[in-house]
């Protein structure tokens, strides 16, 4: 079972709430946190109470993979349709705890992806964005959809219904691409955003916080990628660790990019 998970506090999460109802979801006996979860096929549907980098109790949905619908923010208020993993290499500044990286699965991850690159809504920008914020403390692999990056995109309706559509059909996906981690590059990860045609990826850490990575952050990129990378790519624009970086992930091919 996978789950889609909401915040009841958030608009862009209840926008596509609304719209998964609409794709034929219905009410179940069972509960999550008080609201009741709704299911269709292998996909259930359960809301939560907490900001949406808060969220707890997860694990306790039992799935196998969850997928969290959120709004994007950002000061320039860009219209923009993102993913990505989550996870702190550092400070916990918004949720989960410090130097903690959450599971993620990097085919479900690029496969949902690869939809949204598809779209036809062209006032919006698509790109992965790199690890970060919370929670990091659930086992269950998880990764964001987010829709943003203002109240006007929060609730847009056309733009929500056309991210759920990317996430049911990208789940139905079987699409295979081998896995990978991401080192380097801007907060939106353009680099990364363009490989994810031909690879798959998992963790990725910016530019800004390689100060934080260190083994045992590095050791959680690839532990906590599923399915386990073998490979690391380094955006190398920028970058001044590279002796570092290549010892740090010496176990593993590095691709300079």
């Amino acid at each position: 079972m996978i789950a889609i998970v909401f915040s009841s506090e958030n608009t862009a999460s209840m926008n596509m709430f609304d719209r998964f109802l609409e794709r034929g979801f219905r009410a179940t006996e069972k509960q999550f946190q008080g609201y009741p979860l709704y299911e269709k096929d292998d996909i259930m549907l359960a809301r939560c109470k907490q900001h949406i980098c808060y969220l707890e109790q997860l694990d306790d949905l039992k799935a196998g993979q969850i997928i969290v619908a959120s709004s994007h923010r950002s000061e320039a208020g860009v219209a923009t349709l993102t993913m990505h993993p989550t996870g702190n290499f550092g400070k916990n500044e918004l949720g989960g705890r410090p130097s903690e990286l959450s599971y993620t699965n990097s085919l479900i991850m690029r496969n949902i992806y690869l939809q949204v690159l598809k779209s036809e809504l062209s006032d919006y920008k698509v790109s992965l964005e790199q690890t970060h914020h919370g929670p990091t403390e659930f086992k269950t692999p998880l990764c964001y959809i987010e829709l943003g990056s203002s109240e006007k995109q929060w609730s847009d309706k056309k733009a929500a219904g056309f991210l759920v559509d990317c996430v049911l059909n990208g789940l139905k996906t079987k699409e295979k691409a081998e896995s990978v981690i991401g080192i380097g590059g801007n907060h939106y990860a353009s680099l990364f955003s363009e490989m994810e045609r031909e690879l798959a990826f998992g963790h990725m850490c910016p530019k800004y916080s390689l100060d934080y990575l260190n083994e045992e952050t590095a050791k959680q990129m690839i532990e906590k990628t599923i399915p386990r990378p073998n490979k690391v790519v380094i955006d190398e624009k920028g970058v001044k660790q590279k002796t570092r970086l290549k010892e740090l992930f010496k176990d593993y091919e590095v691709i300079l990019r």
